[in-house]
């Protein structure tokens, strides 16, 4: 007896088929479904491998930054000891040091950011159907 099992792998489902070659009949045929994976436990990680990304790029670019003030001779160790702000103000109106120079610029480079516009979410058309709708519509056929 010869016996031919017929897999159909999809997404969300795993069907199969056995059949007799000999007889050339279908001994047994069935599928299996799975739940189909939510959107929301993928944002969800997207999330915090998106900040994760943030945290370890911004960590970078601080370091970085203190690798170039001391290439140019601009002192590292009186950072975070200023109000950046008042500072920020002064270097407008007139000259500073090259520690105050450093915490300006170090405030710069540590609080620079971006605006990005969320992504719409895609609106359906209607005629989509998941897997269960589908094989619900073709069981009432």
């Amino acid at each position: 007896m010869s016996k031919v099992l017929g897999l159909d792998i999809g997404v969300s489902s795993v069907g199969w088929g056995i059949i007799d070659t000999e007889k050339m009949e279908i001994i047994d045929a069935g599928v299996r479904l799975f739940e189909e994976a939510t959107r929301n436990a993928n944002e969800e990680r997207r999330g915090f491998r998106g900040a994760r990304r943030l945290k370890r790029r911004r960590n970078h670019r601080l370091e970085r930054a203190k690798k170039l003030f001391e290439a140019f001779g601009i002192p590292t160790n009186c950072i975070g000891t200023g109000n950046p702000y008042e500072i920020r103000c002064k270097a407008l109106k007139e000259k500073v040091s090259l520690e105050e120079l450093a915490i300006g610029l170090y405030h710069i480079v540590k609080r620079r950011g971006t605006v990005i516009d969320a992504p719409l979410e895609e609106e359906k058309t209607g005629g989509e159907l998941s897997t269960k709708e589908q094989l619900k519509r073709n069981s009432k056929e």
